[in-house]
């Protein structure tokens, strides 16, 4: 990978020993700008990997008084093209670009099954994936 062995670069990965240490030196210096965490196009071992170093570096940044304005893992194949398309039922409740769409797909379901996502690494509030879930349920009952 291009800029992957200059060690002045901000180019990292964590799927080598060689340059996780790189990796966390990268996390430790950012002070603006964005950070771009990308999925891989072949099949990994652990489909949450690829998200770890993006929670790794937001509890990072949040921890150390710095501004976090947002992560970006929109790298999954397929996931931005729901997201934008307004009559797909792809939501995402991680984003302030996409959230409001939530909430005109629940009231748009007229049967059929809603599946709701939990993510497969720690995340801050360990209810917050299942409340969308509990709020449609509810939307569901009283319509």
């Amino acid at each position: 990978m291009e800029g992957l062995k200059d060690h002045r670069s901000g180019v990292c990965s964590n799927y080598s020993p060689l340059f996780v240490t790189k990796t966390y030196g990268c996390i430790q210096r950012l002070d603006g700008g964005s950070a771009v965490f990308t999925y891989p196009n072949s099949p990994i071992k652990c489909a949450g990997a690829p998200q770890k170093i993006a929670y790794i570096t937001a509890d990072y940044l949040c921890h150390n008084v710095r501004l976090l304005v947002g992560i970006f893992l929109f790298q999954i194949p397929g996931l931005m093209e729901g997201l934008k398309d307004h009559r797909s039922g792809v939501c995402s409740n991680y984003s302030p670009l996409f959230v409001t769409k939530t909430y005109g797909c629940i009231q748009r379901l007229d049967g059929g099954i809603a599946v709701f996502t939990y993510p497969d690494s720690p995340v801050k509030c360990a209810g917050a994936p299942q409340k969308i879930a509990y709020i449609t349920a509810d939307y569901m009952y009283r319509v």
